[in-house]
């Protein structure tokens, strides 16, 4: 069983490595921040499995460790409310909800509260504030992704919307398990520094993650064949700034997104979009593939029902 638990701590620590890498490589490239946010996270999670591994195979980490009155929840409970608020701003990206400046008294709340919790230097207070802020806030992302399912976002990202739909799924049932996790433990007197939930929402994260690259470089790949991008913007008199919003649209980027790529505010990006939506003769985003798509292959006849469109006959 340790050796398991050595090999298992050394996969971890060296996929999320990588994910890291990886993610901080396309950020410094492409500058979206969404990839900076991951490569946070993946960092962050590194970090956490070193911590785990230092604990259990480091019988003077564990001493020193230990020798600071609660130090283990105090530190864990402020590792994990890290994790959770790149978590927050992944889903923002995914489901175009930005993080809102009232959240900040959220997360400034949770914080002081493990502060506060963790200067009585005592285990068991900690232990539960620690779980206590941490079941609120995955509450709390956990209600971003439902309520962005629910009004049909996160579809036009990188990700399916299928696999959108399992990531929330799987978000709510590690955070479900976590919280009967940590009650059943706390309510038995059991304390231990590792939560099977908390295992196993990492290994989704790298399947997701790797789900994300593999899509990622399938359409980067698409973006590089002809596409009916610069033929549309010249068919229909597009501004080179409108070419570049289309070409973004296009790849699925959401609103925040193309804000941050572009280093507009996200308004000006819904007004760029709404003047090409009109130019083109369309309703919005769920219309666009399609169109595109018409215009390589029957650009003559589509161009004219767009005209029609735009002068009402």
């Amino acid at each position: 069983m340790v050796y398991l638990l050595f090999f298992y701590d050394m996969a971890m620590t060296m996929a999320n490595t990588a994910l890291c890498v990886a993610f901080a490589v396309l950020f410094v490239r492409r500058k979206n921040a969404l990839h900076l946010w991951l490569a946070v996270l993946f960092g962050l999670s590194t970090a956490d499995i070193m911590l785990m591994y230092l604990f259990d195979f480091v019988p003077e980490f564990q001493s020193a460790f230990s020798a600071a009155p609660g130090s283990s929840p105090f530190v864990y409970g402020y590792l994990h409310l890290g994790i959770l608020l790149t978590f927050r701003f992944i889903a923002g990206f995914i489901f175009d909800r930005p993080p809102a400046l009232r959240e900040g008294a959220l997360w400034i709340l949770c914080c002081t509260y493990l502060a506060v919790a963790g200067s009585l230097a005592e285990a068991t207070v900690e232990e539960f504030a620690e779980n206590l802020c941490i079941g609120v806030l995955q509450l709390y992302i956990m209600g971003i992704g439902v309520k962005g399912l629910r009004d049909g976002r996160g579809a036009s990202g990188v990700l399916g919307v299928r696999v959108v739909v399992a990531l929330v799924a799987s978000f709510a049932f590690c955070s479900v398990g976590y919280l009967a996790w940590s009650i059943g433990s706390f309510a038995a007197g059991w304390e231990s520094p590792r939560n099977v939930f908390v295992e196993l929402s990492g290994g989704v994260n790298l399947v997701f993650a790797c789900l994300y690259l593999q899509a990622y470089v399938r359409k980067r790949r698409e973006a590089s064949a002809p596409t009916a991008v610069p033929f549309v913007a010249k068919r229909y008199d597009l501004t080179k700034r409108e070419e570049e919003m289309l070409e973004m649209l296009a790849d699925g980027m959401s609103n925040q997104q193309i804000s941050s790529q572009a280093f507009i505010s996200v308004g000006t990006v819904k007004t760029h979009a709404h003047n090409i939506y009109a130019k083109l003769g369309i309703k919005g985003r769920a219309d666009l593939a399609e169109f595109l798509e018409r215009e390589l292959t029957d650009p003559l006849d589509h161009r004219a029902d767009a005209r029609s469109a735009r002068t009402g006959g």
